[in-house]
Order: structure tokens, then sequence, then C-alpha cells
């Protein structure tokens, strides 16, 4: 059964707000931007990133679409991003890239 255009769209939403938030997180740790006034858009993006995927979930486990269960184990990378914090700066890297390849999955799943 392909998935249903509502999941596919939430997924997309999830990806794109995950995609934003590492794209702004590399370019700070890169020093390219400096957000040390602003963090709040990070804790934005991340919160927004969380809210996104967990609608994305709810959305395709209601619709039985696979690609929500590429999700799952991106909530658990989100938790961690959550409860490490963001120093030292390699571990919270760490933490956000292990959501990457769930992403990537879901994005895929979704477009088949």
């Amino acid at each position: 059964m392909p998935p249903s255009p509502a999941s596919r769209a939430a997924v997309t939403v999830a990806v794109g707000a995950f995609t934003a938030n590492a794209l702004l997180g590399a370019s700070v740790a890169a020093r390219l931007l400096d957000t040390s006034e602003v963090r709040w858009v990070h804790h934005g993006l991340f919160t927004a990133t969380a809210a996104t995927t967990c609608a994305a979930l709810g959305i395709g486990t209601l619709r039985r679409d696979p690609s929500a269960l590429a999700l799952v184990p991106a909530l658990g990378a989100l938790v961690l991003l959550q409860r490490h914090g963001a120093r030292p700066l390699g571990r919270h890297s760490r933490d956000a890239l292990l959501a990457a390849p769930f992403y990537a999955t879901a994005l895929f799943l979704s477009r088949r």
C-alpha cells in the first residue's frame, strides 16, 4: 500500500525541520553563524523537529505507513539530545547525527 498524501507530507515536514535544525547547529559549530544572541532559534527548531516527528509518527501509524516506523529510533536520538544538552559539542553532534539515517529512511519510504 503506497503512503498516503497526509503521511508523506508529515514526514517531509519532519525531515525539513530536522534538516534546518541540523544545518543551523552545524553552521554555529563551524563558526559560520553566531546565534549567541538568539539561541532560542535553535531551541525553537528543536521543538518543531520533535513536534513534527511525533505528528508524522502518529499520522503514519494511523494510516499504517511503514515510513512511520523509521521515525521511532529518531525519537530516541531526540531524547538523547534533550537529556545530554549541548556540551560537550562532540557528543551533541553525535547525538544529532544518530537521527539522520532514520529521517532519511522515513523520507525514502514515504516516497515509494
